[in-house]
């Protein structure tokens, strides 16, 4: 179970590394750190497993390969 944090810039620029195939989980790099940013429900942005790539990069992989992404159906 990872903790969720509200996304706080660290640094002036904030680079996507990868993204899941529905951007649910964003694997992000900022200031020379890694994390995994997702969309809060306030419509603003939590973060989780910052640091090291290794560690983030971890917590992607294990986020994005878990999640279901729900199909939208066309109307």
């Amino acid at each position: 179970m990872y903790r969720w944090e509200p996304h706080i810039p660290r640094g002036s620029l904030l680079c996507v590394v990868e993204s899941s195939c529905c951007e649910e989980f964003i694997l992000c790099s900022e200031d020379s750190q890694f994390f995994v940013r997702r969309r809060a429900a306030n419509g603003g942005h939590e973060q989780t497993a910052r640091g090291p790539y290794a560690r983030a990069a971890k917590a992607w992989i294990e986020l994005s390969s878990g999640h279901q992404h729900a199909a939208k159906v066309a109307s």
